[in-house]
């Protein structure tokens, strides 16, 4: 289980070690994640949320905004890429 949630202040990209992980929560919302995401199942994580949108202002570019294309399923917890 991962919370890393709420939290302006944490950004960078979500390290690809992840992949060894058999996750049930992966919760990364409202914070400034970018970059690449690892090629995780997502649909798979039961708890999985990746939205930015209450941190998210067009004027700061803040949020998590994730490198297109998303790996498959990425969609299903909100994740957004540009």
């Amino acid at each position: 289980m991962i919370w890393m949630d709420h939290n302006a202040f944490m950004s960078g990209p979500i390290p690809s070690t992840f992949t060894a992980l058999n996750l049930s929560v992966l919760e990364m919302h409202y914070s400034n994640f970018s970059g690449a995401l690892p090629a995780l199942d997502y649909r798979k994580i039961p708890d999985c949320n990746l939205y930015n949108e209450h941190f998210y202002h067009a004027a700061t570019s803040r949020g998590n905004v994730f490198t297109c294309p998303l790996p498959p399923g990425a969609e299903t917890c909100g994740a957004v890429c540009k």
